[in-house]
Parts: C-alpha cells; sequence; structure tokens
C-alpha cells in the first residue's frame, strides 16, 4: 500500500483510525449484533456466520471485550503516526492493529483454524 502522499490523504487516513478506533465502541454495545440475522456465512467452508459467531461472544463476553480494547490501543499508534505524518511508523503500528484482527477473528469468526 502506497503511504498518504499530502495533507488530504493523511486525512482521510486519520478518519478511518478514528473511525476504526470508536467502532469499538459499539460492537462491545449489549445486543449488538455481528452482522445480518440468518445471512450465510461468506465462506461455510472457512467462517462461521452471525449467529454462531454471537453465541461464541455470548459464552464468552470478556474475551470479546478484550479483544476490542486490544484493537482500539492499537489504532492509538497509528493515530500518533498519522499526526506525524510518519509512513514508516504508520505501517509498524499496522502489524499491531493486524494482529489485533487476526486475534480476535480466530476465536470468534475461523475458530477451528480453517481460514489462515
Amino acid at each position: 500500500m502506497t503511504a498518504p502522499q499530502n495533507d488530504e490523504e493523511w486525512k482521510r487516513v486519520r478518519h478511518a483510525a478514528v473511525t476504526l478506533s470508536e467502532a469499538m465502541n459499539l460492537i462491545v454495545m449489549e445486543g449488538r449484533k455481528v452482522g445480518t440475522p440468518g445471512a450465510p456465512a461468506k465462506d461455510p467452508n472457512a467462517e462461521l456466520g452471525p449467529e454462531q459467531i454471537e453465541a461464541l461472544i455470548a459464552q464468552d463476553r470478556e474475551s470479546w471485550m478484550k479483544f476490542a480494547r486490544s484493537l482500539q490501543d492499537s489504532v492509538a499508534p497509528a493515530i500518533k503516526a498519522i499526526d506525524e505524518k510518519n509512513a514508516d511508523a504508520l505501517s509498524k503500528a499496522g502489524e499491531g492493529l493486524s494482529a489485533a484482527c487476526e486475534a480476535c477473528h480466530k476465536k470468534f469468526w475461523y475458530p477451528n483454524n480453517v481460514k489462515q
């Protein structure tokens, strides 16, 4: 991926990072659905459907909350890098974001390690 090249691109990237961070406040809301009820998994051989994911979340809400906060925490270095217009630091922060996402997905979206 190409680093932002001008102020407008940095602004858009920052907006996306803040949106991602704020989205974590929404997904931890009690009763929040992870997808459209009854919708099939995009790849049933690799991932669970919405109801299955929600059942796993209900069984271990504490982990769900921790994963959401971990992702939110991983956004902070990205925002700092964006504010400094430091593409290298942003790339490194992206590694933390990716790791936070993957940890949660492995537990709740494709827990049988069928998708790697």
